[in-house]
């Protein structure tokens, strides 16, 4: 992990390049899967004879194309550098000051905890298989160093999306819940900047990019001569000012659009072409319509939907109010035992049951721990970079220290629920053991 984020520094600063593409495609998952980021066999080779399997693959046999490391069997005295190393690939994920080159990514599959690192890559193009999942607080542990705090409290707002509107709910309906996020859920929440269906567009994405110029000559810009003789203007911009820097890397995202479905930010058109309004016949947008007005559907054409977004929009009020995930969950609660006065819906009465139940399931602490650092995340001051920190600071001291109980349990257990977490419930959690992990 730690090779490949020196190696993906060297390469997005390599002006001979045009792009790095990162993909896993529906092949041997043995052969694909991201091994620096599973790090579960370091010796591994690739069998004699080994063939890929035909594409898409078998049912229920979706592929890990990243998930950070394994908590269950990781050497405790070297987590804290495991950790570190999922910090400074996110951070290279995201690109340097002097990076040039972008990143392509399509997780063809799941992507879990640690391995959220690979979704700030500049471009992700989910598959029908990629989902995002968050395993960590059944664990008794927090988030991995991935800058999610930062990433799930600001849901929607690159992209101006519905889902921006209901931010506190997305992020914690899929850190606390054990929620698997779809493909249509990353793409209504931007966590995905485009869809591109099957892996099957893969080969073609990279013969494209390999006809691309290579970073340096991406121009179309010739530089002004420079007088500087005596009694002549000087140039008052600087020798080293980029004059075709707003040229570069453009035909890479054009390339990435062309060969996707749909964009996160932009109108879809759908196999029969019918997103059109049927008076203007102007393209219509999804991303701007109102989630309390429904996604209209024009014919047998049904327009963009996030299951995940509208879950979180059905609990608006609870999310967005409730100051604590204790006063979450006991509203929560009440819905599930249609204890209001007025009538909830049946279906309503279900959700909230299994929000409530796969929080329970959960390490309290772990729970409270994430909570705190998704509403610290959300601050407007924070950064990614702070983010970053503050989460490091608590996983390792979840991984690591005698504070860690509940991982401790967990791990003896065999990765299993222990029959007994350290605390009873989120209630019985005390605040000041939470702001001493986080702050202390």
């Amino acid at each position: 992990m730690e090779g490949f984020a020196y190696r993906l520094n060297k390469l997005r600063t390599n002006p001979f390049l045009s792009a790095v593409l990162i993909a896993t495609d529906g092949t041997d998952d043995s052969d694909t899967t991201l091994r620096m980021m599973n790090d579960i066999d370091p010796s591994y080779e690739r069998p004699i004879g080994a063939t890929d399997v035909p594409l898409p693959p078998a049912p229920n046999e979706w592929h890990t194309v990243a998930r950070g490391y394994d908590p269950l069997n990781i050497p405790l005295d070297q987590a804290a550098d495991t950790l570190q190393h999922v910090h400074d690939l996110t951070l290279a994920m995201r690109g340097e000051k002097n990076s040039k080159i972008p990143v392509v990514m399509v997780p063809h599959g799941i992507v879990a905890d640690g391995g959220a690192a690979f979704l700030l890559s500049s471009y992700v193009l989910a598959t029908y298989a990629t989902t995002l999942e968050i395993h960590n607080p059944q664990r008794g542990l927090s988030l991995d160093p991935t800058g999610l705090s930062f990433l799930l409290s600001r849901v929607g707002v690159e992209f101006d999306q519905p889902a921006s509107q209901y931010s506190a709910g997305v992020a914690l309906i899929l850190a606390l819940t054990g929620y698997t996020a779809t493909p249509e859920d990353m793409m209504e929440t931007g966590l995905a900047t485009h869809y591109l269906g099957s892996p099957e567009g893969v080969p073609v994405l990279e013969t494209n990019i390999i006809q691309i110029d290579a970073w340096k000559d991406q121009a179309i810009v010739k530089p002004p001569k420079r007088y500087d003789g005596p009694g002549q203007s000087t140039m008052m911009r600087s020798k080293d000012f980029d004059w075709n820097a707003q040229h570069r890397n453009v035909q890479v995202a054009e390339i990435v659009a062309a060969i996707s479905e749909y964009s996160a930010d932009g109108a879809d058109f759908l196999d029969d072409g019918m997103d059109l309004d049927s008076e203007t016949w102007d393209l219509i947008d999804p991303s701007i319509k109102d989630l309390e007005e429904g996604f209209p559907s024009f014919g047998d054409a049904v327009y963009r939907n996030s299951h995940l977004v509208n879950y979180a929009a059905t609990f608006a009020e609870i999310f967005q109010k409730e100051s604590s995930i204790v006063g979450v969950v006991n509203r929560l609660e009440q819905i599930a035992n249609n204890a209001l006065e007025t009538q909830v819906l049946p279906e309503d009465q279900a959700l909230a049951k299994s929000f409530c139940d796969g929080i329970e399931k959960a390490s309290p602490l772990a729970i409270v721990c994430v909570d705190q650092l998704l509403r610290l995340g959300n601050g407007r001051m924070e950064t990614l970079e702070s983010c970053m920190a503050r989460e490091l600071k608590v996983q390792t001291k979840l991984l690591t220290t005698v504070i860690g109980v509940d991982y401790q349990k967990w791990r003896q257990n065999k990765g299993q629920a222990p029959p007994k977490w350290q605390y009873d419930s989120i209630a019985d959690v005390p605040m000041a053991q939470v702001e001493e992990i986080i702050k202390g």
